[in-house]
């Protein structure tokens, strides 16, 4: 299983190197290099040998019953791995980096006929692989399954059913109160450098490990673990926009701190690996949004924003701040959106997806069918497909059953700084003094520590005493927007 990971860990290294420092003409190996390790790590894990050890080990009586939902998890991972072949997991891998290259040419030229064919195959092999995995009820399962075990197309529409409703009713309560907070100063500019050593200083501030990662540029802002001891985030910066460097490095810090915090001792095995991506999310979406969002963070660090801007902030107080970062405001972007539209962006790939795999949309067809979706639940429309159907790189990478994680995230995330809170009473006067210590001591105990061992609604009942309740995420917006928008 080590030797595994090893494989898995150069191909995340070669990766890394792709979407950051990568000469522009060197793509077609590259591919060919990550295609041909995962083909090796495929193979290695499903040869048999492992299946033989794991099936022998799980008939002993073992008294450690973690080790023995170690021994479980990899055995559903072979469940899943054994329906693909090969020549199948090399390919898939090959397309994804393919897709990447043609996904990156696509936006600098803007035009998404350049990406069209590359997403068109990847979409295929998708397909397909829904075909190999198999599923019970909708082929969209299979690819969710990878993403958030236990997760289905039926339970998603449900928990979206139940969303946006109290989303729609909070949205147009906003949009009915004479009470706009300004955001215009998070607007002008911002000089790169500056917002670039401003944000190592919050990463440092709220416990990422320098000395275990580190932080680059890149088009879409990513983490990617390349050993337990070396993960490495990526951020995004405009100098006409200030938020987007802010909420990118404090929502990859998020990513990047659980996977810092997954214990180093069971290398390679589901101990030491991060639940799921609705897990993963819940952590990015609590940094960003719980923390960053919030007054008490703010008051223990609103000083190195203001020391690193004096002339843009100088007149700003901290309540001026707090509403204007909070604005909602429907945009195009996902990465910049407020916390109540965020869930229409996801909502949106989340239909493409499912209509994609059931064949009733084709990939040319699909920037008429994203800007209809933005312009039917957001009211707005791209001008470019930079600004649309280009702007996420992930179907670059092949990850389609992602994104509806994000509003999965957001709403544990919620629900997991709930019980911070109501655990340590003094939690949000410590943020004001600018210590995460108990929060990070939190988080450890109750998510990191159980690694892949147990699906995100047992850690969730584990940290919260109950499983997914979206009730406090509504509850958590209200209560805020009727702050900064002065409504009852």
């Amino acid at each position: 299983m080590q030797e595994i990971a090893d494989l898995q860990s150069a191909s995340s290294v070669l990766q890394w190197d792709q979407e950051t420092y990568i000469p522009s003409g060197a793509s077609s190996y590259r591919s060919r290099q990550i295609a041909t390790l995962a083909g090796l790590s495929h193979e290695k894990f499903t040869s048999g040998e492992i299946s033989v050890l794991v099936n022998s080990l799980l008939q002993e009586n073992q008294a450690d019953q973690l080790y023995h939902r170690s021994l479980l998890r990899i055995k559903k991972d072979l469940s899943r791995k054994e329906k693909l072949n090969r020549a199948f997991v090399e390919q898939l891998s090959h397309a994804t980096s393919e897709g990447l290259s043609s996904w990156e040419k696509a936006r600098k030229l803007n035009e998404f006929k350049v990406f069209s064919p590359s997403l068109n195959n990847l979409v295929a092999l998708k397909k397909n692989e829904c075909e190999l995995i198999g599923y019970k009820s909708h082929p969209y399962d299979a690819l969710v399954e990878e993403f958030e075990p236990g997760m289905t197309k039926t339970l998603l529409d449900s928990i979206f059913n139940k969303l946006l409703p109290h989303l729609n009713d909070l949205f147009n309560r906003i949009k009915g109160t004479n009470s706009v907070p300004d955001n215009k100063f998070l607007l002008g500019h911002f000089d790169s450098k500056i917002q670039w050593e401003m944000g190592l200083k919050l990463l440092k501030q709220i416990g990422f490990d320098f000395k275990r990662g580190r932080q680059d540029l890149s088009i879409h802002p990513f983490t990617i673990t390349t050993s337990p001891d070396d993960v490495r985030i990526t951020t995004r910066i405009s100098e006409e926009n200030f938020t987007e460097m802010l909420w990118s490095c404090l929502h990859e810090a998020g990513h990047a701190i659980y996977e810092q915090g997954l214990s180093k001792g069971m290398y390679g095995f589901p101990s030491s690996e991060a639940a799921s991506l609705g897990i993963h999310e819940s952590q990015s979406r609590l940094w960003e949004n719980q923390i960053g969002r919030e007054l008490p963070f703010w008051m223990g660090n609103y000083s190195i924003l203001k020391d690193s801007f004096p002339l843009q902030f100088e007149k700003i107080d901290l309540s001026e701040f707090y509403n204007g970062i909070n604005i909602v405001e429907p945009g195009l972007i996902r990465t910049n959106a407020d916390e109540l539209t965020y869930h229409y962006h996801v909502y949106i790939r989340y239909k493409l997806e499912c209509l994609l795999i059931e064949n009733k949309l084709n990939v040319n067809d699909l920037p008429d069918a994203w800007n209809d979706l933005y312009f039917n639940l957001l009211g707005v429309k791209p001008l470019s497909p930079v600004e649309g159907i280009l702007q996420d790189v992930h179907w670059a990478h092949g990850s389609f059953g992602y994104f509806p994680t994000y509003s999965l995230g957001s709403l544990y995330a919620a629900q997991f700084y709930a019980a911070a809170k109501q655990s340590n009473p003094l939690l949000e006067q410590e943020l004001t003094e600018g210590n995460t210590a108990q929060l990070l001591q939190w988080l450890s105990e109750n998510i990191f520590a159980k690694g892949r061992l147990f699906d995100s609604e047992e850690i969730c009942k584990m940290a919260t005493g109950s499983g997914l309740n979206s009730d406090i995420f509504i509850n958590y917006l209200t209560k805020k927007y009727q702050t900064v928008y002065q409504f009852s």
